[in-house]
């Protein structure tokens, strides 16, 4: 037993304090709680992305069931994934980089889809439309969107249909909003990240009223 070691940890005590107190932590509990909850609120929004414009989605892509269940469900699938990681991510690094990070990935993909949306509802064209299984469109706008970029040529549907006069759409315009769809669900996982961020401003009493204020 060394007899020097209280007074040394004292000294160490002493010199983290000191370390500490010099570094002022910015922000408030309020602040905390504010910011977690309007990031949440807008991050959440992304739930219900598709469901109301599914109906002119369907008429001018020819969606079939699986296709619109597909685009309705890519932001809950690609949110409740990023959750998890995006949730450890922020025990580790702390939630504010992750939070501004998910924020602007969705607005990317909301964006993304808001152009898209516009560009299917602008003009009017004699375009061939056929009915296509999900896994079927996918890989024929893959196709489609590849052979254009090398080529640099018009992309058509490489399938028989008939001839109808309907707004043509953009070059894989269902594989461009699905990959938007998915770009937005990022914005679900900014609660996980939250939930954390409320409960480091606030202590163990009274963390359970504040999360349910957060989470409500």
């Amino acid at each position: 037993f060394d007899p020097h070691f209280p007074a040394a940890g004292a000294v160490l005590l002493r010199r983290a304090a000191m370390l500490m107190g010099s570094k002022r932590i910015a922000g408030s509990p309020c602040m905390g709680l504010t910011s977690a909850t309007l990031g949440s609120f807008s991050g959440m929004t992304c739930i219900a992305l598709f469901g109301p414009a599914m109906h002119l989605l369907k008429e001018e892509l020819k969606l079939g069931p699986l296709e619109a269940a597909w685009l309705i469900a890519s932001p809950v699938a690609s949110g409740s994934i990023m959750r998890v990681i995006f949730g450890a991510y922020a025990d580790a690094a702390g939630a504010v980089k992750p939070l501004m990070g998910l924020l602007v990935l969705a607005a990317c993909g909301i964006f993304g889809v808001a152009w898209m949306m516009s560009q299917l509802t602008a003009g009017g064209a004699e375009v061939p439309i056929g009915p296509l299984r999900a896994g079927e469109r996918l890989l024929s706008e893959f196709v489609v969107v590849a052979n254009s970029s090398i080529q640099n040529t018009t992309a058509t549907w490489a399938v028989p249909a008939s001839t109808t006069t309907i707004h043509e759409p953009p070059s894989g315009a269902y594989t461009m909003l699905l990959t938007m769809g998915v770009l937005a669900g990022f914005g679900i996982a900014t609660f996980s990240v939250g939930i954390g961020h409320v409960a480091y401003w606030f202590p163990k009493s009274s963390q359970g009223s504040v999360l349910g204020l957060y989470g409500g």
